[in-house]
């Protein structure tokens, strides 16, 4: 018999969204062209020590203009969705569904139905108080010392490359843990977690939470792909 998520997959088509594609596009030129000018024209002073030093600020509006791919709550809204239905219809990212979808495809397409039903019920209230190749190679490429029963991986050419996040399955089976590794910076090369380390020490954040190894080791005998073989 037929799955139900089968025949949703077969039901649904992909839907391109033509002004998005534009825009990445000329996002990525621009980028480029960025690049090109820090070696031509700016002044590594400039480079180095403008925005860090507040030269100057912005506007609430120049700031969502500058910004460009939407709010924290739309991008806290669709991570957690990731997290819960990881590799399913509701996946906004759905590494099944390719890599180029999974790095950035999905920007350029409508979202899938199970996608808006899914993410009106995640819960984004606690931010009103208050991840590049990550969600593509880390789902694909690597090894799953912790959970083998989930897509993420660890993935250290991945990790090298955005200062931390390559631990993936880690980060998946322990979601709460503000290091998303289990040996934090001085052992793992984790530049997100020497920063927060670093701003604790001067007081700026506190209360990071963090997993015991006792909780570590007894995960990996039990779901770990050593466990199973």
């Amino acid at each position: 018999m037929e799955s139900k998520e089968r025949r949703n997959a077969e039901e649904y088509r992909i839907q391109i969204v033509w002004r998005k594609v534009f825009f990445m596009i000329y996002l990525h030129l621009g980028a480029l062209y960025g690049i090109y000018l820090c070696f031509t024209a700016a002044k590594w002073g400039t480079i180095f020590f403008g925005l860090p030093h507040y030269t100057f600020s912005l506007t609430y509006p120049n700031g969502k203009f500058f910004m460009q791919k939407a709010s924290i709550f739309e991008w806290s809204r669709d991570h957690r969705v990731h997290h819960k239905y990881s590799e399913t219809d509701a996946d906004p990212y759905n590494s099944k569904r390719g890599f180029f979808f999974a790095h950035m495809g999905w920007l350029m397409v409508r979202k899938h139905p199970k996608v808006i039903e899914m993410g009106k019920k995640i819960d984004i209230k606690d931010l009103l108080d208050d991840k590049i190749l990550v969600n593509s190679a880390a789902h694909m490429w690597g090894y799953r010392p912790y959970d083998v029963n989930i897509a993420p991986r660890e993935n250290k050419l991945v990790s090298i490359g955005v200062a931390g996040e390559g631990f993936h399955n880690y980060h998946h089976t322990f979601p709460w843990d503000y290091s998303t590794s289990e040996g934090g910076w001085s052992i793992c090369f984790n530049l997100s977690t020497a920063f927060l380390d670093l701003a604790a020490l001067l007081g700026w954040v506190y209360d990071r939470k963090k997993v015991s190894p006792e909780v570590i080791k007894k995960r990996m005998q039990r779901t770990g792909q050593l466990a199973h073989g």
